[in-house]
Parts: C-alpha cells; sequence; structure tokens
C-alpha cells in the first residue's frame, strides 16, 4: 500500500488531488485519515467521493 505521501506528492491540480483522494480511500485509508493529511474536514472528503462517483456515472 502506498503512503498518503505517495498518493498526493504529484498532485498539482484539484482534479489530480481528487483522483488520488479515490486511490487513497480505495487503498484503505480512512476518510479523516485522508483529510487530516491534506488539512481539509472530513466532509469535504464526503463531496469529493459524492462528486467523484456522480462524474463517472456520467459516462
Amino acid at each position: 500500500m502506498k503512503s498518503l505521501k505517495e498518493h498526493f506528492e504529484d498532485c498539482k491540480t484539484r482534479d489530480e488531488r481528487n483522483r488520488a483522494i479515490i486511490n487513497a480511500i480505495e487503498d484503505d485509508y480512512k476518510q479523516v485519515e485522508v483529510a487530516k493529511y491534506l488539512g481539509i474536514s472530513g466532509s469535504a472528503i464526503s463531496k469529493v467521493l459524492v462528486a467523484m462517483s456522480k462524474k463517472s456515472g456520467d459516462s
């Protein structure tokens, strides 16, 4: 499993960060762990997950 640093070190845009959030969650990191690492709220992580799932459902 990649560290959170490895997940996020190359993110330059919000879209890249959001994809990295999804990947970190899929790697079994908890939303609260990702939120704390990024310095954002847990609800912000939830919003990313919902938005990204809607975005992938549009295909």
